[in-house]
């Protein structure tokens, strides 16, 4: 799991560091959010958690990852 986990911030990095594209403030943040999954189901032991929290956890990260995205575009 460390693996993706620098994978993605390797990732964000070059993204973040060139802006060559005109969506690289979407893909920072999609990996961001990606991130902020990976974290909260491995290492905060979340897929151990009751199906509940689990699909609240993924509403969350899925519905804040959007309202992100849809703002960049609204502005």
């Amino acid at each position: 799991m460390w693996i993706v986990l620098i994978a993605t911030m390797v990732v964000s990095l070059f993204v973040s560091a060139g802006h060559t594209f005109p969506a690289a403030s979407t893909l920072i943040v999609l990996v961001a959010f990606t991130k902020v999954w990976l974290i909260g189901n491995y290492f905060m032991e979340l897929n151990r958690a009751p199906k509940v929290l689990q699909c609240a956890f993924g509403a969350y990260v899925v519905v804040t990852c959007a309202t992100l995205v849809l703002a960049f575009y609204r502005w």
